[in-house]
């Protein structure tokens, strides 16, 4: 098991957990980076630990861009600057954090993946794609 655990490539994608402590009014929104920070840490060393030696990491999306954050806090459909901002800052402290997983962990390969970018790319050129608009989503 181990061998195969060795070989296989992992991933983690952040979005998920960010998104539904996000929507938790118990924490104050400056801190939900930290806290979500502090877990994917620990979730990278104990992947780390059972074995996982090539961790895929994807960046956290333009979270002012989604569609809940959109019907509630935009005006014209444009993307909500703060979320943007802490999405935007989690991420260079994330490839900062796989940067020193690279180098206290000699034997694996923390990889950043920036899908964040793309989905700007998308929402700013819709019709470079084969969209018209980016004001409807599915989600």
């Amino acid at each position: 098991m181990i061998s195969y655990i060795n070989k296989t490539l992992h991933g983690l994608h952040v979005t998920w957990w960010f998104k539904n402590i996000f929507k938790c009014f118990i924490f104050k929104a400056h801190k939900i980076p930290l806290l979500t920070f502090l877990w994917f840490c620990s979730s990278l060393k104990q992947l780390y630990k059972l074995g996982a030696k090539n961790i895929m990491v994807t960046n956290l999306g333009p979270f002012g861009c989604i569609p809940s954050q959109l019907a509630v806090k935009s005006v014209h459909g444009e993307c909500v600057a703060f979320e943007n901002k802490i999405s935007a800052n989690f991420n260079v402290d994330l490839k900062l954090l796989l940067s020193r997983l690279n180098s206290q962990f000699h034997d694996s390969k923390f990889m950043y993946v920036d899908t964040s970018s793309r989905i700007l790319e998308y929402r700013n050129n819709p019709t470079k794609y084969g969209m018209f608009s980016m004001d409807i989503t599915l989600s």
